[in-house]
């Protein structure tokens, strides 16, 4: 008799057992009504050559043959993945009373990842789905197997024609710790490297940087040549635009000026065009940016603060997406570069950071999928009743500030909620909110304060503890992208990618 640990166990001894034998590490137990184990499976795609022997497949063949019956009327299926499809529509055929799968699967899952088949009223069976059970062991064991696919992928080459089945067997590598916790959290990414993958076939650094200055103008032009020279050390070609130590009033230029550095941050070679700092001015230039060039371009745009109105302009008159994480002065140009922050730059950038995981004690219960967006609650809250600002339903909204007393970002979240922004969403992240002074007459009333205001006036799931803002330790993060965010025992992970099986 197994309950929902002892057969989550099980299925993930079954799932390390696909990972000795080069299989992606997912594994399945079939259970008979009264929690007496029916069957096992793992995933063998690759040695029986059958994409349809996934670990859920197999484990309802070997429970089919137990019973002699392709009915399995009351049994449980346990699955370390969330199922696909195909293995949903298995799973009714075989008339499963209950469905339980530990990590989530953005990407091809069927029970809320990408489609929530489960909940389909038109269907002639019905199961009863629950996700997240050890999902943190699940997600870990295929994290360390792909990270080991990576390196063997690194040193053999491959080739058009190469049988998957021929490729070296993998055990998985030992997990490696984050550098530090960010924000006393930590990282971790799952990475393909497996080469017969198309949607995760290379995960190399872009080659180049080019900076430009479209908001305030850079106070020390030492601090720029430096953090060139550490992004040069990093492995990048760097180069800044000619105009991006030019003066006028506040600003890096005049706004003529700023508009051609994004234009010609268009044309010229380098993949990567990064904001040199923040402050403000680009909201002064939105009308006037040719927006379906910058997404025709192919460039990624990176930027924090007052990029947030770039970001979000870009995603709500194309759809295409950009970063928000560091920029070059603030993150590269001072005393010391972050080794963390510098660590999740560097595997966004090529593709290699899939989860991000943070501690959040106070996190509200969450399990959803949504387009990433969001920045600095100043900009976002200045573009209500623009053109510029996303239309989002169904999003992952985050947010950050610096230098704003908590009654000033309860009064920009009220304009969010008044306006209807917020209501529309399936969370709302809170990043780090820094740099503001109480007063005596406060009277307790502090960020904590706004939080517990939000969660009651609101009622959308609020997380907390999100490593970015302006601190010196941040995640770089998709704006424009579809994600995950799920919460459990005091942690929160946002997905932002995942390859599965």
């Amino acid at each position: 008799m197994l309950d929902d640990d002892g057969a989550m166990a099980l299925a993930l001894d079954q799932a390390r057992q696909a990972a000795a034998l080069g299989e992606v590490p997912v594994g399945a137990v079939v259970l008979d009504a009264e929690g007496r184990l029916l069957a096992t499976g793992h995933n063998r795609t690759i040695l029986d050559r059958d994409p349809t022997a996934h670990a859920e497949v197999v484990a309802l063949r070997a429970a089919a043959r137990s019973l002699d019956n392709y009915r399995l009327s009351g049994a449980r299926l346990y699955v370390t993945l969330e199922p696909c499809t195909m293995c949903l529509g298995a799973m009714f055929h075989a008339r499963l009373a209950d469905i339980v799968y530990g990590a989530p699967d953005p990407k091809t899952g069927a029970c809320g990842g990408v489609i929530d088949l489960s909940d389909q009223p038109r269907l002639n069976h019905h199961a009863r789905v629950r996700g997240g059970v050890q999902a943190q062991d699940c997600g870990d064991l295929l994290r360390e197997f792909f990270r080991a696919r990576r390196k063997a992928a690194r040193a053999i080459p491959s080739s058009p024609s190469q049988d998957p089945s021929d490729m070296p067997k993998q055990k998985p590598a030992p997990a490696q710790p984050a550098s530090r916790p960010a924000a006393a959290g930590e990282h971790t990414h799952l990475v393909c490297g497996d080469p017969d993958c198309g949607e995760h076939h290379v995960h190399e650094q872009p080659s180049g940087i080019y900076l430009i200055s479209p908001s305030g103008a850079v106070a020390d032009p030492a601090k720029l040549d430096l953090a060139m020279e550490r992004l040069r050390a990093m492995g990048f070609r760097v180069a800044a635009d000619r105009t991006a130590l030019a003066v006028h009033e506040r600003f890096a230029g005049t706004d003529k000026q700023r508009l051609a550095s994004i234009q010609r941050a268009l044309k010229q070679k380098h993949p990567v065009v990064m904001a040199t700092r923040g402050g403000y001015g680009l909201s002064r230039l939105l009308p006037h940016i040719d927006w379906q060039a910058v997404a025709d371009s192919g460039k990624t745009f990176i930027g924090q603060s007052d990029f947030t109105a770039f970001s979000l302009a870009l995603l709500a008159r194309t759809g295409a997406v950009s970063l928000a994480g560091p920029t070059a002065v603030f993150d590269f140009g001072g005393k010391k570069v972050d080794d963390l922050t510098q660590a999740l730059f560097q595997e966004t950038l090529s593709g290699e950071l899939e989860i991000l995981s943070f501690e959040s004690p106070d996190a509200d219960p969450v399990d959803a999928r949504g387009i990433l967006w969001g920045g600095n609650l100043a900009m976002v809250a200045s573009l209500v009743g623009t053109p510029y600002l996303p239309d989002i339903q169904g999003g992952i909204l985050f947010l950050e500030d610096v230098a704003e007393h908590p009654y000033r970002v309860e009064r920009m979240l009220t304009q969010l909620w008044h306006a209807g922004v917020l209501a529309k969403q399936h969370a709302i992240v809170l990043g780090q909110f820094t740099d503001y002074r109480l007063a005596p007459h406060d009277g307790g009333y502090d960020m904590h304060s706004v939080v517990r205001w939000l969660r009651q006036t609101v009622r959308v799931p609020v997380v907390t503890g999100l490593p970015y803002g302006h601190v010196k330790v941040k995640a770089t993060l998709p704006v424009g992208a579809r994600v995950g965010i799920a919460t459990e025992d005091g942690m929160a992970h946002l997905v932002l990618q995942e390859h599965t099986h």
